[in-house]
């Protein structure tokens, strides 16, 4: 044979496997494209879904788990502080062993070979309140050897007849084999295996419900459009999901003893809103957790509407706390807020009766008198101090409430203050004038010479109100080494919304440093086994509320826990 033969040979070789390999692959990226969920959900970039198929669709409690946490992005970041460490890995086993401890199955013999890359639980048929039934209950979770699982629920019918003393029977629906035990009490135990799940189900109207959600298709949770829209709201990849049906949970309060105990406003907010729905998701540096609450805005009050409109906070108070701090909260205007809250509080008829008696007892008006001028931001900040007793937590703390302007929140005070001072028979206050950081303060005397207990004075267009000199010295030289320049919170704040109604933070490092302070007598043996394996690779925690989605008819928020090296 020529050499020509060959080549034209090997060519014709390569060219016929180059075409077999794109038919293959087109292939592949079809059946991929058609099974788009689950592939996605399998890598970790979409929220697993399958088991949501067999729910009903007016499920209102639903829960799932994605049991393929190594395709997360922050399992690695996971493992190497929890699951690597040999302390938090003997509590994970002995935590394992309890829960089957009443059982015949041995997790890791029994359920691990074929648990699967999902889980899912969802709680229907809620009866209403002062009911002796019982919900639904509907758990999905994931096989991915079927004959392992086949073996498992056959020793789990096994153990749980011999315990009971009552057989499992053997039934059929639309060609799937279940077994069902019932129950005097009611809590009879239905399971099977179908559509590549281990099911167990509280009743046999539950089971065949599933089952034929899958063999006949039809409306399911995963049609629903509330649940749909709830999960358009929240990250694609989490590794758990929860979602509430809040207008099916609102109807069965509408029809329960309980809605006669409240007023028609407050009906009416229970009305405004839709669904609720949470998820977590692993990062590389931590856990993250985000809620979106659905509602109608047209149902909430006035104040409430009102609200919705409200720009987010500035957020520059955080210049005024220090890196030091164990913790703040912040936000602002808190006239609206407290406007919101007394407008719910007024559905109750005696709240405006008490709100009118303690005006004419104190002389003090509290949309006037007290909240009229908090229109600023505002944060509650807690620090270290020395404290005079040993034995006493060594943690100080002080409020900012902004104002317009500095002069309107001097005034305000003062006027509140000599309200009060008459309404006690005009005794003077008990404060003593003490400089503390440059800030001339009004103070209480501590029970030692020279020290204080607390006091309050004014900062630029802000009341100041502390606890223990440390932590008003701290506050007020935050401007050197404020909070926003704390590596533990930029890491955690670049988790939240940019946009926002304020913080709230915790250092749990310093927290945790604190704690394990010897005099406190708080850090033991039972302490250094149980509890700081798991929270000594916690750094700190925050959360914060979307201001830029309210308005949408979507209320959103995310909370973040800083997992990483000291």
């Amino acid at each position: 044979m020529s050499t020509g033969s060959n080549t034209s040979r090997t060519i014709t070789i390569v060219v016929g496997a180059l075409v077999v390999l794109c038919l293959f692959m087109a292939c592949l990226v079809g059946v991929a494209y058609w099974q788009k969920d689950q592939v996605l959900g399998l890598l970790g970039l979409a929220q697993q879904a399958q088991a949501t198929k067999m729910m009903p669709a007016d499920t209102p409690i639903y829960m799932s788990l994605s049991l393929n946490l190594q395709n997360q992005a922050g399992y690695q970041n996971l493992k190497k502080f929890y699951l690597d460490n040999p302390d938090v890995k003997k509590a994970l086993d002995d935590a394992k062993a309890s829960a089957t401890k009443e059982s015949t199955l041995v997790y890791d013999q029994d359920i691990l070979p074929w648990l699967g890359t999902e889980a899912g639980i969802a709680v229907f048929n809620i009866p209403e309140s002062g009911s002796s039934k019982n919900p639904d209950v509907l758990i999905a979770v994931a096989t991915r050897d079927v004959k392992a699982s086949e073996a498992a629920l056959e020793k789990f019918r096994a153990g749980l007849a011999e315990s009971s003393g009552k057989p499992f029977e053997q039934g059929t629906h639309e060609g799937v084999t279940y077994w069902f035990q019932k129950s005097d009490s009611g809590s009879d135990t239905y399971v099977s295996i179908f559509n590549g799940f281990v099911v167990l189900a509280t009743s046999e109207e539950t089971l065949f419900g599933a089952i034929d959600r899958v063999k006949k298709g039809g409306e399911s949770l995963a049609t629903s459009k509330t649940y749909q829209a709830t999960l358009a709201e929240l990250p694609k990849n989490g590794a758990f999901f929860t979602f509430i049906d809040w207008t099916t949970l609102a109807d069965i309060v509408m029809k329960s003893n309980t809605s006669a105990q409240l007023t028609p406003e407050q009906l009416a907010q229970l009305k405004a809103f839709q669904s609720v729905g949470l998820a977590f998701t692993l990062q590389p540096d931590g856990v993250q957790i985000d809620t979106a609450v659905r509602f109608d805005p047209k149902l909430l009050p006035a104040s409430a509407q009102a609200a919705l409109n409200r720009p987010g906070s500035p957020n520059t108070v955080l210049a005024k706390i220090p890196d030091s701090a164990l913790g703040f909260y912040s936000g602002s205007d808190l006239r609206s807020i407290w406007q919101q809250v007394r407008e719910g509080l007024a559905a109750n008829p005696d709240f405006e009766q008490q709100i009118a008696d303690m005006e004419k007892q104190t002389g003090i008006n509290l949309d006037q008198d007290v909240f009229g001028w908090m229109t600023g931001e505002f944060a509650v900040v807690v620090t270290k101090a020395q404290v005079p007793d040993p034995s006493t937590p060594p943690v100080g703390g002080y409020a900012l409430i902004g104002g317009d302007d500095a002069k309107t929140v001097e005034d305000k005070t003062a006027n509140l203050l000599e309200a009060y001072s008459k309404s006690q028979g005009g005794a003077p206050m008990p404060f003593e004038k003490q400089t503390i950081g440059g800030h001339e303060m009004n103070t209480i005397p501590g029970p030692d010479p020279g020290t204080m207990m607390a006091g309050y004075g004014f900062w630029d267009n802000y009341l100041v109100v502390g606890y223990q000199e440390d932590a008003l010295k701290a506050g007020f030289a935050a401007a050197d080494n404020p909070v926003a320049n704390s590596a533990h919170f930029k890491a955690v704040s670049g988790h939240l919304p940019a946009k926002n109604s304020g913080y709230f933070y915790v250092d749990i490092d310093a927290v945790r440093t604190l704690i394990e302070t010897p005099s406190l007598g708080l850090s033991n043996e039972s302490y250094a086994n149980e509890v700081k394996p798991f929270i000594e690779p916690l750094r700190a925690l925050g959360s914060a509320s979307d201001a830029s989605s309210s308005q949408s008819g979507v209320m959103k928020g995310t909370m973040f826990l800083l997992i990483a090296e000291k």
